[in-house]
Parts: structure tokens; C-alpha cells; sequence
């Protein structure tokens, strides 16, 4: 095989693999029990207990796995309130996710690390509207029971905003460091 024809073999070859990872979308079972309030509050008491690293049961592990099918380089912790799991999801252009399981290994959040590019309309329309001059430093997707939240980190100079959007691009908390 001559060196163009290897060229053009492995060029495609290595666009299937990103758009293999590309297609890989999450879209896991969330437990809806829970009010946005009530996991916010766990993650509160979550944060603030003792985590430890653990290694997880055969049914939380297998949940996960069923929840995010293509889940690797998995770690796990475990407070009074959560199993926690941080892994990644592709290998190239990985994304770095945390999974929240209650104590009965249920899913009840999870959060994505995503590109400007997955952030919805709504949320751009807000940030060119209100925040214009501004450059997107970082974005994460938050999902919480059936709600979904993007946590974006602006900086224009020496000022920096952490925003928290709702998918609607409504501005839920923002904290300015200057």
C-alpha cells in the first residue's frame, strides 16, 4: 500500500474514532424522588462530611455502567449522603463527568464538563445579551432530578464570573471576583 493510500486509511480511521466519541451522548435515568432543594442540600452535607475512597459495590458499579455505558478510569468515593463516581467518558476529546448516587444506588445528579458549543441558545442568548465581552473560560452541565443547570465561568481582564444558568438562560447565581 503506498503512503497516500495509508494516509487517507488511517486520516479516516482516526475521524471515526472522534465521531464515535462525538455520538457517545449521555442521557442517563435520572431518580426524580428528589427536589432540586433536597439535593442541594445533600451535596451541602456531602461536601462537608468525611469522603473517603471506596471501592464499590457489584450493583452500584453495575449501575453506573448502565447508566454511562462508555464510563472509564472510574474512581469512587462515599460520604454519609452520596457514592460519588468521577470518571471519563471517550478517548479522544474525553469528557470528565461526577455521578451522584443516593445511598440505595440511585442516580439523583450527575455533572458533565461540556464545550461552549453544547451550551443551549437560551444560555448564549444570555451571556451576549448581558455579559458581552466577556469569554467563556469553562462550562458544565448539572443535572439535578428532571432539572439541568450550566455552571459558566466567564473572564473579561482582571475580572472573572461564575455564573449558574438555568437551561432557560435564566441567571440563578452569579458571584463576580475582581
Amino acid at each position: 500500500m503506498n503512503t497516500l493510500k495509508k494516509t487517507i486509511l488511517v486520516f479516516f480511521i482516526i475521524m471515526l474514532a472522534i465521531s464515535g466519541s462525538i455520538k457517545a451522548q449521555v442521557n442517563p435515568s435520572i431518580n426524580a424522588e428528589y427536589t432540586v432543594e433536597q439535593i442541594d442540600e445533600m451535596y451541602l452535607k456531602h461536601r462537608m462530611s468525611h469522603q473517603r475512597d471506596i471501592r464499590p459495590t457489584k450493583e452500584l458499579s453495575a449501575q453506573l455502567q448502565k447508566d454511562f455505558p462508555n464510563a472509564r478510569d472510574i474512581d469512587w468515593e462515599k460520604s454519609n449522603v452520596f457514592y460519588r463516581a468521577d470518571f471519563e467518558i471517550g478517548r479522544i476529546n474525553s469528557k470528565d463527568y461526577k455521578a451522584y448516587y443516593d445511598m440505595a444506588g440511585k442516580l439523583i445528579m450527575y455533572k458533565e464538563e461540556i464545550s461552549t458549543r453544547a451550551l443551549p441558545a437560551d444560555v448564549k442568548n444570555t451571556l451576549d445579551k448581558d455579559y458581552s465581552g466577556y469569554r467563556i473560560e469553562d462550562a458544565k452541565k448539572t443535572v439535578k432530578g428532571k432539572q439541568t443547570f450550566y455552571k459558566v465561568e466567564l473572564e473579561k481582564g482582571d475580572t472573572e464570573i461564575e455564573l449558574i444558568l438555568s437551561s432557560n438562560g435564566k441567571v440563578i447565581r452569579e458571584e463576580v471576583d475582581y
